[in-house]
């Protein structure tokens, strides 16, 4: 059975119990049933359906805390993370408003808890982080960050790695962004540490995140005069960032071909001139149209 056909079917199991639901209750089954079915539809791009049920869902959980029922925290911060997800491009006030409630029953949050197991609380969470970095809410972003990072725990595998990378190398960005540079050149280190490793035996799912921490790591080595550091990122950066280029995970030629630049010209002043020349003919093969065809052409090696 293809993927459709099991959302196809979900959907109509879903149907079924909400309208059931709907007429002889409990309350509380029928909130998971909306949630669920929500949740069923967005993966179906059904966003106004979905909108609705997630709408429908939140006012049950309105009124039942109204009344002293207090909601399972993973069917509240569903519900709202559900809403505040399909507002991203509509109506991001509000967005904000439902990430921030969701934000606020995190603490409670346990893999089990209503909607969530341990990947999906880690999905969620990483999702509203990029979505909140996205729009320049950097603390706001942070413990749903922190959330993922306590979740994964000492849990082992590829992808929880690779997930950790992305959670350190966010948290970065959110610190560098709110004036800590030393709590954000130790987050991206640790996501670092994490993706090099990863990439060493293969297992790395996004050489992009690695090229961007060691980028920003390396401005910020820069910024704190810390120049040997500096292009030390700079040069790892650049290696990283031809893989990505090779392989299809990136288009960024241009940034390719700046870094390469930059590594050329410190090494040049360093006295480096054979190193300098091999950086700018890096340059030169992503920054000329055509350059490496011609290259090739006239039996010259690929700069390594």
């Amino acid at each position: 059975m293809s993927s459709d056909e099991h959302l196809d079917e979900a959907l109509a199991e879903y149907n079924a119990k909400v309208a059931r639901l709907e007429d002889e209750g409990p309350v509380s089954d029928l909130l998971m049933a909306l949630i669920n079915r929500g949740s069923v539809l967005l993966m179906m791009e059904s966003t106004i359906s979905a909108l609705s049920d997630f709408d429908e869902a939140i006012e049950i959980i309105e009124d039942e805390e109204e009344a002293g029922n207090r909601i399972d925290a993973g069917l509240y911060i569903r519900a709202h993370e559900g809403r505040g997800n399909i507002l991203f491009d509509g109506d991001q006030v509000s967005m904000l408003e439902d990430y921030r409630k969701a934000a606020s029953r995190l603490p409670e949050l346990r893999p089990g808890n209503g909607y969530f197991d341990v990947k999906g609380i880690v999905e969620m969470c990483i999702g509203v982080a990029d979505d909140l970095i996205e729009i320049g809410k950097f603390h706001d972003a942070e413990p749903f960050l922190d959330k993922c990072i306590e979740v994964l725990g000492s849990r082992m595998g590829d992808w929880e790695d690779n997930r950790r990378a992305d959670a350190y190398s966010f948290l970065g960005t959110v610190y560098e962004r709110t004036g800590q540079p030393d709590r954000a050149v130790a987050a991206y280190t640790r996501s670092i540490d994490i993706d090099r490793y990863l990439a060493e035996h293969h297992l790395i799912d996004d050489y992009r995140r690695l090229v961007m921490s060691l980028y920003n790591r390396a401005e910020l080595r820069e910024e704190s005069g810390d120049e040997e550091g500096y292009i030390d990122d700079f040069i790892l950066a650049a290696d990283f960032l031809e893989t990505t280029l090779d392989v299809g995970q990136s288009e960024e030629k241009e940034l390719l071909v700046g870094m390469c630049q930059a590594i050329a010209e410190y090494l040049m002043d360093k006295g480096r001139v054979a190193d300098a020349e091999k950086y700018l003919l890096r340059s030169m093969r992503y920054g000329v149209p055509d350059m490496d065809r011609a290259m090739t052409e006239l039996g010259l090696k690929r700069p390594q």
